[in-house]
């Protein structure tokens, strides 16, 4: 007769074996699905979808920066180019520390060759008055002139994509009505380095009169061969400025009514305060008469006619450091297509 320490490792046995199939009763249906689920490497890689174009590249969330150095913004612009007939981006010159300066045209004539070099970055531009004449609609934008401001940068790549990929019709109306010059990284050094100066320690938007940086030097020599009737530099307000409200300051002379885009700067700054007043946020919107500058704007707004415009964005509400750029952007791609005309109730 077994003594009572064997009928103990007896039940003690049978206990264990029961848990055992109870575990493995809960766990069958993943046990199946590991033996019937081949493995990654066991798996064929799945075919991407015959001539589709490349994905849009994703837009880093606040706080807007780290991942946007000068390396990232080549390649979204490298995607964009590639992926379109509707942008060629060009070399305008290079940087202090020898990093490309990188311009996109697209529009009316402005399509073609996409390895293109403007120059040899040295020297000083000419700027010039702003033009009474028809044709197109010629318009510069330049972003990024501040490396510590990367939500303006942002901003002006989500407005090109749009615009290049996605808006059909608003292509189609370009063709033959809009050129578009836009410089999304004008100092990729300090966006390198995080730093509102270029490497040689220059405000590049103090520097637009005498032209000593290459970086001014560089754009500004395109754009003053490219001959705007509109200039828009983008900004962006950060913890520490005097002022922390967004606004759209539109920069003339009283000799800017007498070029072509002059005569529709009221009505533009009337349409965008309109326009802007609908949204959540609600920029300041005003006029800046005023002596010649050299601020990017003020200097083409006043010292040589063309009608400038600045914008600087806020980080309220969220996610406005990087809308309003493109919002304001398609307003007046929307005021040119109506031909100037502000529409009833905005």
């Amino acid at each position: 007769m077994p003594s009572w320490r064997h009928r103990a490792l007896g039940w003690a046995a049978w206990a264990t074996l029961a848990c055992v199939w109870v575990l493995l009763a809960l766990r069958l249906p993943e046990v199946r699905a590991l033996w019937s689920e081949p493995t990654t490497a066991e798996r064929p890689p799945q075919a991407p979808a015959k001539d589709a174009p490349p994905p849009k590249p994703a837009y880093p969330g606040p706080p807007f920066g780290q991942e946007w150095r000068p390396e990232a913004v080549e390649g979204f612009l490298q995607t964009l180019a590639g992926s379109t007939d509707h942008a060629t981006v060009f070399l305008a010159g290079f940087s202090e520390e020898g990093r490309p300066l990188y311009g996109v045209r697209t529009g009316a004539g402005t399509t073609g060759d996409r390895s293109q070099v403007i120059g040899d970055g040295n020297g000083k531009g000419q700027a010039t008055a702003g033009k009474t004449s028809g044709g197109p609609w010629r318009v510069v934008i330049v972003a990024g002139q501040h490396g510590n401001e990367p939500a303006a940068v942002v901003g002006v790549l989500q407005f090109l994509w749009d615009l290049c990929r996605e808006e059909q019709q608003a292509q189609a109306w370009m063709r033959n009505n809009l050129a578009l010059l836009v410089f999304p990284l004008a100092n990729p050094d300090g966006r390198a380095r995080g730093t509102r100066e270029t490497a040689r320690q220059g405000d590049m938007n103090r520097d637009w009169e005498a032209r000593k940086l290459p970086e001014t030097a560089a754009i500004g020599r395109a754009i003053d061969a490219f001959g705007p009737d509109l200039v828009i530099d983008c900004h962006q307000l950060i913890p520490g400025d005097k002022y922390q409200d967004p606004l759209v300051e539109v920069a003339c002379s009283d000799q800017t009514e007498l070029t072509r885009m002059g005569r529709q700067a009221v009505g533009l700054e009337q349409h965008l305060e309109r326009r802007l007043k609908a949204e959540e946020l609600k920029p300041r919107v005003f006029f800046r008469w005023t002596k010649p500058g050299m601020c990017l704007h003020a200097y083409y707004g006043v010292n040589n006619t063309t009608p400038g415009i600045l914008i600087e964005s806020a980080p309220n509400p969220p996610g406005w450091q990087v809308n309003l750029h493109p919002k304001v952007l398609w307003t007046i791609v929307g005021y040119l297509r109506r031909g100037g005309q502000t529409a009833k109730g905005g």
